[in-house]
């Protein structure tokens, strides 16, 4: 047998599947609760809904509970054990020395009976526990467990305990012929529960993270957040996009795709039109944007977008078509989830919609907890973005974090509010472009006429 086993989770497989090869041994390491025997469980039943026969062995975890518990995550265990794939067996808990060795032998007894393809051993830390003082003892079920893999000629996967406040586990031989070695991790920051894999080995493949966050997600199982790093500057793509409004194309022509725009403006004065320009660039270039916002839920999205071109003459029955050809709204609450999930989420909307221009709206709204990491995940997601020929559009308030959009950004339109006299007050735009000699500014009467372009094109639709 060579065909690679899988992790059934989708993130793993893609930058972890090409390390299960048969004959391999994973160790699975955490602290209790941490998801250790929801992972195995994950993978023992992902391999035997494709035809591959798991074993589950435990010293600790009931079959009913468990089961009702993966369930509730979208896997039926028992399912795939009506169908002979699965056989699930306890044992009782280990505590003394002399009963061992009949445990091991009883465990190779179901391995010739039931002939599995993958094995799982919930934990091995019982038996090490029992023997800890009889160092023959110990070394003779370290030599066993590391021979699993060649036993049942396919993957074995062992899970180990580590004790609250410690970090390292103590599988003497079975650590260091291992092939891959998950620690599995939770802890509490900025109020967010945080959850995350460390790879510490993992033969076969390439380790571009050694931390992965994850989470549970009921009816979809574990979900990882797979960090997404380029190792090369992608290039941006030759197609142009065609910009709507007179004034701007008087100073570029258009922009590229895969570029990133940064539109910015004051806290306290919030340009209402702004959304009329990023639409009608999706009309003029037949493009599908997907809008994500921070601040406002879908339908609130739709219904402001909607009024604002109902205020410029425009048919409603226009406005609902346009919208449902050009323009895919999500909402995401920033406080929800920790910073790396959050960008991670988004690049799944962004995969599952595939749109050509997607707009951040809000992005001054969310925390900065840690600057550092919000930072690389930052580029990493536009990064990913530019590979795809995915325009980038992020708008929001003028904040402390605008010097390090303004330096992502290949495009700067920052809107300015200017008094001109004790009563009244309008807005300049200062445009900048990668490559003008020198920043643009655009007095009210060109923004005025910018947008009349932007709905002239929309009315046509």
């Amino acid at each position: 047998m060579s065909k690679l086993f899988v992790f059934g989770i989708e993130n793993l497989d893609k930058v972890l599947g090409k390390s299960l090869a048969p004959g391999t041994l994973l160790v699975v390491a955490g602290h209790p609760g941490s998801g250790k025997t929801t992972l195995a469980s994950t993978m023992c039943y992902a391999n035997a809904v494709n035809g591959r026969k798991c074993l589950y062995i435990s010293f600790q975890e009931h079959r009913d509970k468990l089961y009702a518990y993966m369930k509730r995550l979208g896997i039926d265990l028992e399912s795939v054990e009506k169908s002979g794939l699965l056989l699930f067996v306890k044992f009782p808990l280990i505590s003394k020395h002399e009963v061992v060795e009949h445990t091991i032998n009883s465990i190779s007894e179901v391995l010739a009976n039931f002939k599995p393809d993958i094995i799982v051993v919930d934990s091995v830390t019982p038996l090490l526990k029992a023997v800890e003082s009889d160092v023959a003892a110990r070394a003779f079920i370290q030599n066993f467990f590391a021979e699993l893999p060649r036993l049942v000629n396919g993957l074995a996967i062992l899970i180990a305990e580590i004790p609250i406040g410690k970090e390292s586990i103590d599988l003497g031989d079975i650590e260091f012929v291992s092939d891959i070695v998950f620690i599995l991790k939770h802890r509490i920051e900025h109020g967010f529960l945080i959850r995350e894999l460390e790879v510490r080995k993992a033969r076969g493949s390439s380790i571009h993270t050694v931390q992965i966050p994850f989470t549970f997600v009921e009816k979809k199982g574990l979900v990882f957040f797979t960090p997404i790093i380029l190792e090369e500057i992608p290039e941006i793509r030759e197609e142009f996009i065609k910009l709507p409004c007179k004034k701007l194309s008087s100073y570029f022509n258009s922009i590229r795709k895969g570029e990133v725009v940064y539109i910015a403006y004051p806290a306290d004065a919030r340009p209402a039109n702004i959304l009329m320009l990023l639409l009608s660039i999706a009309k003029l270039n037949n493009f599908k944007a997907l809008i994500i916002s921070y601040k406002y839920s879908p339908k609130d999205m739709k219904t402001f977008i909607k009024n604002q071109l109902l205020t410029h003459g425009i048919d409603e029955e226009k406005i609902d078509k346009i919208i449902n050809e050009h323009i895919v709204i999500r909402s995401l609450n920033p406080s929800s989830l920790p910073l790396t999930q959050l960008m991670m989420q988004e690049l799944e909307i962004v995969n599952e919609v595939k749109p050509d221009i997607v707009i951040f709206h809000g992005v001054g709204t969310y925390s900065i907890e840690n600057e550092f990491i919000w930072k690389r995940d930052l580029l990493n997601q536009l990064l990913y973005l530019r590979s795809l020929g995915v325009t980038v559009v992020r708008m929001g308030a003028i904040n402390e974090l605008y010097e390090y959009n303004v330096l992502m950004a290949d495009t700067i339109l920052r809107f300015n509010l200017e008094k001109i006299n004790s009563k009244d007050a309008e807005y300049t735009l200062y445009v900048w472009r990668r490559g003008m000699e020198k920043p643009a500014i655009l007095n009210q009467r060109d923004i005025d006429d910018c947008i009349s372009d932007c709905i002239e094109i929309l009315k046509n639709a």
